[in-house]
């Protein structure tokens, strides 16, 4: 008896030593591992926009360290039933929280509505429309674009033979693809308005990317 409570004993012990070795390792008081320990809470931030940079609380990030911030966001996956509530997009930034684009063009960061207009506003907005865009693109077959980022819209006609490039609606095909007319009017991130839909017809949803009239891929 006396032996199996020696050994209760110093697996305690042992226990009380990792939890102390872990609760010393995150007391860090460095802005990283403050940024970190607030992201990963629940807690909503305060958040104030200057000229010169953003406040998260009593963190203070230059326009600079916010573009770095953005360069390291994480996309997430939205299911169905969040992206039926008008979410066009979702991504993870660490030291921040959660980053939500609606489709309507509403941007939030870590559950706060941020101002539309504000450079915070802008540089979120272009920053992951320009990643959208990419993505997109890299799903386009080669045979279809004339370069890296731009659709060849010579190469998609309609009944009647025209292309996108000498008339302004309709439906235009190539093969399984298709462009259409798109009436949304919300603008791409190079600040060109979204003129055609790319779609791919044997996909669900068809929806690729979206362009603007000179073909550009500007979003998806």
């Amino acid at each position: 008896m006396n032996k199996f409570l020696i050994f209760l004993s110093k697996i305690l012990i042992i226990s009380l030593i990792i939890t102390s070795v872990n609760v010393s390792a995150f007391a860090n008081t460095d802005k990283d591992s403050d940024v970190e320990s607030r992201s990963m809470s629940l807690h909503q931030p305060e958040i104030n926009i200057t000229d010169d940079g953003i406040f998260i609380d009593d963190l203070f990030y230059s326009q600079e360290e916010f573009e770095d911030l953005l360069n390291k966001a994480i996309y997430l996956d939205s299911s169905e039933k969040t992206r039926s509530a008008l979410v066009a997009g979702t991504w993870w930034i660490p030291g921040v929280g959660q980053v939500m684009i609606t489709i309507t063009g509403v941007v939030t960061i870590a559950g706060v509505t941020i101002a539309a207009g504000s450079w915070v506003y802008n540089k979120v907005k272009a920053y992951f429309s320009e990643k959208d865009a990419k993505d997109a693109a890299s799903k386009v077959p080669n045979k279809l674009k004339s370069g890296d980022m731009q659709v060849d819209l010579g190469k998609f006609k309609d009944k009647n033979n025209k292309t996108p490039l000498n008339k302004s609606s309709g439906t235009f095909k190539n093969g399984d693809w298709e462009i259409v007319k798109d009436t949304s009017g919300h603008t791409g991130y190079n600040g060109n308005p979204k003129a055609w839909k790319l779609n791919n017809t044997t996909k669900k949803p068809p929806r690729v990317a979206s362009l603007d009239k000179y073909g550009n891929i500007i979003d998806k």
